[in-house]
């Protein structure tokens, strides 16, 4: 078993022949305040699918299982909730 591990790793790294790794551990970091906006963006993107979702009375089906329109008014509430903590931490932030 261990001739065969051999073949597929390199005796000086360890890591497996012929895989390229992307991610380097001292690459550039995100900064909390792009991270903050970047999350507020995407919970605003959400809200607004859900509140148009309402206004037009689209209906969604998943599995065969109708999606009632409730529950896309508590999607509303919570993604507008997490979008405004997003860019209000943002604003905070320093970085």
């Amino acid at each position: 078993m261990r001739r065969l591990a051999s073949r597929f790793t390199s005796s000086m790294t360890g890591k497996v022949a012929g895989v390229h790794y992307v991610w380097k551990q001292g690459g550039t970091r995100m900064s909390q305040k792009v991270f903050l906006l970047t999350a507020g963006a995407v919970f605003v993107l959400l809200a607004l699918g859900h509140l148009l979702r309402i206004l037009f009375g689209v209906a969604f089906v998943v599995y065969d299982i109708p999606v009632p329109m409730w529950v896309s008014g508590i999607a509303v509430v919570i993604t507008g909730y997490l979008a405004y903590q997003g860019f209000r931490l943002a604003r905070k932030a320093t970085q």
